[in-house]
């Protein structure tokens, strides 16, 4: 009796060694090596704390896309000193914030100073027209009220062009010639400008003061608009987006373009050969 517990007892010792593997030998032997490197890992992260150098957790990792549209470049303020926002109807969307950040501040920073420059001329002009229309108007003088009442429609088809060249990336405004919204804009300003030379030239000449420094002040505003409004045309030109450059290289490749030439296949041909007829010969003339 005591052999046969003694046999029991081992192999019942016997069979429990052999479900260990599966259990506490495994953890023993996986999770050894697993707790070793997790141990190692601590210790890094905790020495590189110690250097100074901020733990992986703590690293942020750029994922955003340069070429986004950015807060601070996609509204263009119309107004001086009122900051462009979203929700303000002296703000407009910028279409150029979709390029590269250093160039999209640039033109942000242009069409602001341009459609500031236009809002204010739009504003001086029209008040001042206003009040010639006021006045023709007590006087019975219904041609010049007319006449200014167009010079104040032409004023804020000029303001339009240079806000929708801002918004629309400057988008063809007639079909034919393929000059974009700002730069008819600009060429305006540059007659503008031009006349208001000439004027202060003539004021100067007749000795007019009042009038010299009233069309001077106009000069200088609308030489300033023309400047800033070349000025980014000319930002616009480097990445490739003012509409005038882009249809005239256009037109360009097309006036150059060889017309296309047609190609015949040719299929050989091949002669028979043709024996000439033979030649009787008459021999009963001796002459």
């Amino acid at each position: 009796l005591c052999a046969l517990g003694f046999l029991r007892a081992k192999l019942t010792h016997s069979l429990r060694d052999r479900r260990e593997p599966t259990g506490n030998c495994a953890n023993r032997v996986v999770c050894g090596p697993a707790k070793t490197a997790h141990s190692a890992a601590k210790r890094s992260a905790t020495m590189m704390t110690a250097d100074g150098a901020p733990p992986a957790a703590d690293i942020e990792v750029p994922t955003a896309n340069p070429l986004q549209p950015n807060a601070e470049t996609t509204y263009v303020s119309l107004v001086p000193g009122i900051p462009a926002d979203a929700n303000s109807v002296f703000s407009i969307r910028n279409g150029y914030d979709d390029v590269n950040p250093e160039s999209a501040k640039k033109i942000h920073r242009l069409s602001t100073r341009v459609l500031q420059l236009a809002v204010v001329n739009a504003v001086v002009i029209v008040t001042i027209r206003a009040v010639y229309i006021a006045f023709w108007a007590m006087e019975g003088r219904d041609l010049l009220v007319a006449e200014y009442s167009v010079y104040i429609f032409f004023s804020l088809v000029i303001l339009y062009l240079g806000v929708q060249g801002v918004r629309k990336k400057n988008p063809p405004c007639c079909g034919g010639c393929g000059c974009g919204y700002l730069t008819t804009f600009y060429a305006i300003y540059i007659v503008f400008a031009a006349v208001s030379a000439l004027t202060v030239l003539i004021s100067l000449i007749f000795l007019a003061f009042v009038a010299f420094v009233v069309n001077l002040a106009f000069f200088i505003l609308y030489a300033a608009t023309a400047n800033y409004t070349r000025l980014l045309l000319d930002e616009l030109r480097k990445l490739g987006m003012d509409a005038t450059q882009g249809r005239r290289r256009s037109h360009a490749t097309t006036a150059t373009a060889q017309p296309p030439v047609a190609t015949v296949r040719g299929e050989p041909v091949t002669l028979a050969a043709v024996q000439p007829p033979p030649v009787a010969m008459d021999d009963s003339y001796t002459g």
